[in-house]
């Protein structure tokens, strides 16, 4: 089971029941691949996203290599800070990096702008404010069916 940065285990969603590969001798952590991610094979990705509670709400910039765990994990509070204390768990925005230092360069910048330039750089691909997510997990938020049996006809 992956783990997250404080020792806290992840959820079972992100469990896997193949054993970490063996990256051999100088390969970095950047070069693996974590359970869940979007891309399975090849190289590593990165990205820096914008997540907010509400179109024109509190807003929060990060950068991660697995973006669906990570933005589940603002979702469902997983982490204690800023997004689960303000709510904010909708991807608004995000982009990809070749890089892990990349990434957090970009997070950095954005962090430094002022919040009229995030808005605008949201609103310049996602006008709507319309959750990501779901792009990237289709199906996320529709309704589980309800397999009920039927009613008796009454007599």
């Amino acid at each position: 089971m992956e783990r997250l940065s404080g020792g806290s285990r992840t959820s079972v969603l992100f469990q896997s029941a193949q054993p970490p590969l063996d990256l051999g001798p100088g390969r970095r952590r950047d070069e693996r691949r974590s359970v869940g991610s979007p891309r399975e094979f090849g190289p590593a990705v990165f990205y820096t996203d914008i997540v907010a509670s509400k179109r024109n709400g509190t807003i929060y910039t990060g950068s991660t290599d697995d973006i669906i765990k990570r933005v589940y994990e603002h979702r469902e509070k997983v982490r204690k800070g800023f997004t689960a204390k303000y709510g904010v768990s909708i991807l608004v925005w995000f982009e990809q990096h070749d890089s892990r230092e990349i990434a957090f360069r970009r997070e950095r910048q954005i962090k430094e702008w002022r919040r009229s330039w995030k808005l605008r750089l949201i609103e310049d691909r996602n006008p709507t404010w319309r959750d990501l997510y779901e792009d990237l997990v289709p199906g996320i938020n529709d309704p589980l069916p309800l397999n009920l049996p039927e009613a008796p006809d009454a007599p």
